[in-house]
C-alpha cells in the first residue's frame, strides 16, 4: 500500500498537465521541501484538492515540515473529492496508523481545516455566485454595453501572406469609459506568434461606445476577440470555424486534465468575440467555472480576470471584496495589471484592505513593473512629499521620462515635474515647468 501511496504521489508530482505546479513540483524533486510546501500551501488553502493531498504526504513522510500523522490526516481529508477518487486510498492508509486517541484528534484537526478551507467555505469566500434570477439584491446582471463604433483591419504580414499562412488571435483587453483600448493581452495565436504583432497593433486603434447601466460608476470593462486572418478564395469562413472547433475541443481535453493554461484559455477562447456566433460562445457563469478552477491550479490571469468579472457582475452576483481579493492574489503571484488595478480599488476607500499591503505599497509594486499611469503617479506623491529621500527622488524622475512613451506630456506630469525640480534645488527648471502648468489649466 506505501509503494501505491508513493507511486502515486510521484505521478502527481510529475504530471505536465500541472503547469502552475512546476515551481513546486521542481522543488519537490530537487529535495527543495520547505519551498515546495510552501507554494503548495497557497494553493492549497484556495481549494486546490491536488495541493491538499500534495501536503497531506508530505506532512506523512516528514518532508519540510515535522512528521505529524494528525496533520497527513487532516489535509488527506480535505483534499477528497469525486474528481479524485484515488486520494481515498491514501486517507484509508493513515486512518490505519492511527490509534483511537490519534484518530480523534486527527479528525479534530480536519474539522478545523474544512471550517477554514473547506469547498463550502471557498464558495462562500472565494467562488463567483450565480444568480438566481436577472436581478440579485437590486442589482441587475448586465452593468454595460459595449459597442464597437471603429474597427481597423490588421495588416496582412508580408511573408505570412507569400507562405500562404492563414490563422487567428485571441486578444484579451480592457475598453476605458472613453472608448479607448487598453491594457491588451495575448490569450491564444495560431499558428503561436504568426500575427502577434499585426493583430495588436489593429486593435489599438479600435474603439467602443461604453454605455452603463443607470447608477453605475464607469469602470474599465474586460472584452476578448478573436482576429481572423485569412486570404482570398475557398469556403475559408467556414474552414476556421472547423479548426476553431477543433481547437477548443483540444483545448477542453487539457483543461479537463487540471491543465491550469489550458482552463483559462479554453474559457476566454469560448467565449470570444470574432469566429463564435452568440449562440455559439460559453455563458458567462461557465467562463466563470472555469476560470475558478484555473485560479486555484494557480493560474495569475484567471485569477485577474475572475476578480474582474466578479466585481462587474459579470455572469455572478457583484461582490467586491471576493473581487479584491482574487485581483490582489494575482497581483501578489506577478500580474502587472493586477498591482494596478489593486491599488486602483484601495484607493476608493470602498474597500476592506485585507491584502496584507497599503494602497502605496501596490502603487510602488505597479510602478516598479512599468505601469505608466503608476509610474506618473508615485513620481507625483514623492514630488509632493513632505521630505522625500535623494534616491526617492532620484526614482521619481526615472518614472516620469518612463511613463511618457506614447503619450503626451499631460498637467499632472508637468506639477510632478515642476515639483521635482524644486525639492532638487533646480528653481529655474522648476518654473519653466509651472509656466506650462498655467498654460494647460487655461485651456
Amino acid at each position: 500500500m506505501k509503494k501505491l501511496f508513493i507511486i502515486g504521489l510521484l505521478l502527481l508530482l510529475s504530471n505536465s498537465g500541472l503547469a502552475d505546479f512546476l515551481n513546486a513540483s521542481d522543488a519537490y524533486e530537487n529535495k527543495d521541501y520547505v519551498k515546495a510546501y510552501k507554494e503548495f500551501k497557497e494553493l492549497a488553502v484556495i481549494g486546490n484538492k491536488r495541493a491538499q493531498f500534495n501536503l497531506a504526504v508530505m506532512h506523512l513522510r516528514g518532508e519540510g515540515v515535522t512528521e505529524d500523522l494528525t496533520e497527513a490526516f487532516a489535509w488527506a481529508s480535505l483534499a477528497q473529492t469525486e474528481e479524485h477518487p484515488e486520494f481515498q486510498a491514501s486517507l484509508d492508509y493513515i486512518t490505519k496508523r492511527l490509534s483511537a486517541a490519534e484518530l480523534k484528534l486527527a479528525s479534530q484537526k480536519a474539522e478545523e481545516l474544512n471550517h477554514s478551507f473547506g469547498d463550502d467555505q471557498v464558495y462562500i469566500e472565494l467562488s463567483p455566485i450565480v444568480y438566481a434570477d436577472v436581478t440579485d439584491g437590486g442589482e441587475t446582471r448586465e452593468k454595460y454595453k459595449l459597442t464597437p463604433i471603429k474597427r481597423v483591419q490588421p495588416k496582412y504580414p508580408r511573408q505570412m501572406a507569400i507562405d500562404r499562412v492563414q490563422g487567428w488571435l485571441t486578444i484579451h483587453f480592457e475598453v476605458y469609459p472613453n472608448g479607448l483600448v487598453r491594457n491588451p493581452r495575448i490569450v491564444d495565436s495560431f499558428p503561436e506568434g504568426a500575427f502577434d504583432k499585426a493583430g495588436m497593433h489593429a486593435l489599438s486603434k479600435w474603439k467602443f461606445d461604453v454605455s452603463y447601466a443607470e447608477g453605475i460608476e464607469p469602470y474599465p470593462v474586460a472584452a476578448t476577440q478573436t482576429i481572423q486572418f485569412r486570404l482570398e478564395g475557398g469556403n475559408l469562413v467556414k474552414l476556421f470555424s472547423e479548426v476553431y472547433a477543433k481547437r477548443l475541443k483540444e483545448l477542453k481535453k487539457h483543461a479537463d486534465n487540471d491543465h491550469p493554461q489550458a482552463q483559462y484559455i479554453y474559457a476566454v477562447a469560448s467565449s470570444a468575440r470574432g469566429l463564435l456566433e452568440v449562440d455559439q460562445r460559453m455563458e458567462p457563469e461557465e467562463v466563470n467555472n472555469w476560470l475558478l478552477k484555473s485560479a486555484q491550479n494557480g493560474n495569475i490571469d484567471a485569477q485577474y480576470l475572475l476578480g474582474k468579472n466578479i466585481l462587474s457582475g459579470k455572469g455572478c452576483k457583484v461582490e467586491k471584496q471576493k473581487g479584491l481579493f482574487w485581483i490582489s492574489t494575482a497581483a501578489e503571484n506577478g500580474n502587472d495589471l493586477a498591482s494596478r488595478h489593486t491599488y486602483e480599488l484601495l484607493k476608493s476607500d470602498r474597500y476592506v484592505n485585507n491584502t496584507g499591503k497599503s494602497k502605496e505599497q501596490w502603487l510602488a509594486e505597479s510602478a516598479g513593473a512599468g505601469n505608466p499611469d503608476s509610474m506618473l503617479e508615485w513620481a507625483k506623491l514623492v514630488a509632493f512629499a513632505a521630505d522625500p529621500s535623494p534616491a526617492d527622488l532620484k526614482l521619481a524622475r526615472k518614472y516620469l521620462g518612463k511613463s511618457l512613451g506614447e503619450r503626451r506630456k499631460s498637467l499632472d506630469w508637468y506639477l510632478a515635474s515642476a515639483e521635482l525640480y524644486r525639492q532638487n534645488g533646480n528653481f529655474k527648471k522648476a518654473e519653466k515647468q509651472s509656466r506650462k502648468v498655467k498654460k494647460l489649466e487655461r485651456r
